[in-house]
C-alpha cells in the first residue's frame, strides 16, 4: 500500500482514510470487480486505517522527544529575561522623591550658625541609573554597572544639573530659628525623558548651636621680664592655636616700675564677627597694662640702697682699699687709719649703647714714716652694682679699679695718680676729694648720671 496518499478525514464511524480512486490498490479493484464482499472490504479498510494511525502516534511521540529540549531552554530563557526586566521594574523608582536624598544641619555658634544641606548624590544617581536602564536611555555593556553608565552618557550633566537644592537662609542663625530647604528640578528639555521628580518644601528648626564664649584674652597670657633693668626686655608665651596675638609697648628698656601697654590682636585681618561666628570667641577686652615687677635691676641712684646695702658695700669697699693702699708701702710707712671720705655712683649708657653703672668709695687714709704723717685719699671704684629682687646685691668684683702711678726718689719719675710726701717718699692717691673728683668723674658728667657726696 502507498499510505503517503491516504487523507484521514472524519466520518460518523470515526477516522477513516479516503482513497481517491487513482491511489486504491489494484487488489482492492479486483476484488470490487470481482464482485467483491462488501464487509470484507469494510473490514480491510479498518485494518488498514489502525495501522496508519498506529504508524503516526509513533513518529509524533519521536518529534516530540527530540522537541522537548529546545522546548526548556526556551522556557528557560524567557524566564531569564523575565526576571531581569521584573528586578529592573521593581528597582527603578517610577517617581523619584527628592526630598529623602537631603539630610539639613546647622553648625557653629548661636547667633552665627550656618545651615547646609548634604544629598546622598550616590543614592540618588543610582535610582536615576536604574530608571533610564530600564527605558533603554542607557546601556551597562562593556562591564559598567548602571550606575558608571549614567556618569558616562550624555544625560548625566542633563539632569543632575537640573535638579537644585536652596535654603532660605544659611547664615547668621540662632538656636530656635526656622528655616525652609526647597528643591526643585527644572531641566531644559520639558518633555525630557527619565524618572518623574517630586518635592516638597522642607522646614527645619536650627538646635545644637554652641554659645559663644565671653573670654578675656589676657587670662592665660604669661608675661616675663628678662635682663637686667633699665635694659629689661618683655617676653610673652601664649597658646598659638588661638586665633589672637600680643603686641606690648615698650618692650625693650624696662625698669621696675615701668607700665606696658598689650593688646590683642586678631590674626589676618580677622574681625570680632568672624571670631564669634568660625571660633566661638567674644573678647571682653584687647588692652590690658602690665608692671615691670621682680626684675634684677643695676642701682641707678645711691637713694636706691637701703642702708644695710650701703654698709654692706662700705665694709666690701674697706678691704680692698686697706689690702691695695698698702701695696707699695715701705718698711718704715704704715696706714693707721682707714675712714670713709664719700660715696659717688655714676650710671649711664656706654659707647655701644649698653648701660653701666660704677660705684666709687672714698677713703681718707692716715700715713705715717720715720719723718712725718698725713692724710690722703684713695679710692675703688667697681663696676655692675645689681640690686635683687631678694634684697640682695652684687658687683663685678674682677672690674675693681684702683688710683695708678708711678714714682721714685726724688719724684724724679712721679707720674699719675700719687701724693710726694718728701723726697724719699711718695704715696699712691689724691690729695684732696676735688683732686679726686676731677681726674674720676668729671670726664664721665656729660654722658652720665652722678649721685653721692663727697666730704
Amino acid at each position: 500500500m502507498e499510505k503517503d496518499k491516504k487523507e484521514l478525514v472524519y466520518t460518523e464511524q470515526g477516522y477513516v482514510y479516503d482513497f481517491d480512486e487513482e491511489t486504491v490498490p489494484e487488489s482492492m479493484h479486483e476484488e470490487a470487480g470481482q464482485g467483491a464482499d462488501p464487509e470484507k472490504e469494510t473490514l480491510y479498510r479498518e485494518e488498514d486505517r489502525k495501522e496508519n494511525i498506529e504508524d503516526r502516534a509513533g513518529k509524533d511521540k519521536k518529534a516530540k522527544s527530540l522537541l522537548m529540549p529546545f522546548l526548556i531552554a526556551a522556557f528557560l530563557l524567557l524566564g531569564a529575561l523575565g526576571g531581569v526586566y521584573a528586578w529592573q521594574r521593581m528597582n527603578r523608582p517610577e517617581t523619584i522623591d527628592l526630598n529623602r536624598y537631603a539630610v539639613i544641619s546647622a553648625s557653629g555658634y548661636d547667633g552665627y550658625g550656618r545651615a547646609e544641606v548634604s544629598v546622598d548624590r550616590e543614592a540618588l544617581e543610582s535610582d536615576i541609573a536604574a530608571c533610564l536602564l530600564s527605558e533603554g536611555a542607557i546601556e551597562t555593556g562593556d562591564g559598567k554597572s548602571r550606575l558608571e553608565a549614567f556618569r558616562s552618557s550624555d544625560h548625566y550633566e542633563e539632569i543632575m544639573e537640573a535638579i537644585s537644592w536652596s535654603l532660605d537662609r544659611e547664615e547668621d542663625l540662632s538656636n530656635g530659628d526656622t528655616i525652609t530647604l526647597t528643591i526643585s528640578y527644572e531641566p531644559e528639555d520639558q518633555e525630557g525623558f527619565g524618572p518623574e521628580f517630586r518635592s516638597a518644601p522642607v522646614q527645619f528648626t536650627v538646635s545644637g548651636l554652641q554659645e559663644v564664649a565671653e573670654t578675656d584674652p589676657f587670662e592665660k597670657l604669661t608675661v616675663t621680664v628678662s635682663g637686667t633693668g633699665p635694659d629689661g626686655v618683655l617676653d610673652m608665651e601664649w597658646d598659638d592655636s588661638l586665633p589672637w596675638t600680643y603686641e606690648a609697648a615698650p618692650d625693650r628698656e624696662l625698669s621696675n616700675g615701668d607700665e606696658v601697654l598689650i593688646r590683642a590682636v586678631l590674626e589676618n585681618g580677622m574681625d570680632e564677627r568672624t571670631l564669634a561666628g568660625e571660633w566661638g570667641y567674644r573678647l571682653t577686652g584687647t588692652e590690658t597694662t602690665w608692671r615691670v615687677e621682680g626684675l634684677s635691676s643695676y642701682a641707678l641712684d645711691l637713694s636706691e640702697l637701703s642702708e644695710e646695702i650701703s654698709g654692706e658695700i662700705r665694709d666690701f669697699a674697706g678691704e680692698k682699699v686697706r689690702q691695695k693702699a698698702s701695696e707699695g708701702y715701705a718698711p718704715d710707712e704704715t696706714l693707721s687709719d682707714l675712714a670713709p671720705a664719700g660715696t659717688l655712683l655714676v650710671s649711664g649708657r656706654d659707647g655701644n649703647g649698653e648701660f653701666f653703672n660704677e660705684i666709687f668709695f672714698l677713703f681718707r687714709i692716715s700715713y705715717a714714716n720715720r719723718e712725718t704723717s698725713l692724710d690722703y685719699y684713695y679710692y675703688v671704684g667697681c663696676r655692675d652694682l645689681i640690686l635683687h629682687p631678694d634684697g640682695t646685691w652684687s658687683l663685678d668684683e674682677e672690674s675693681c679699679e684702683y688710683p695708678t702711678s708711678l714714682h721714685g726718689l726724688f719724684g724724679l719719675i712721679d707720674t699719675g695718680d700719687y701724693v710726694r710726701i718728701d723726697r724719699l717718699h711718695a704715696v699712691t692717691g689724691f690729695a684732696s676729694p676735688e683732686d679726686f673728683y676731677a681726674a674720676c668723674i668729671e670726664p664721665m658728667e656729660d654722658a652720665c648720671t652722678v649721685s653721692g657726696e663727697l666730704e
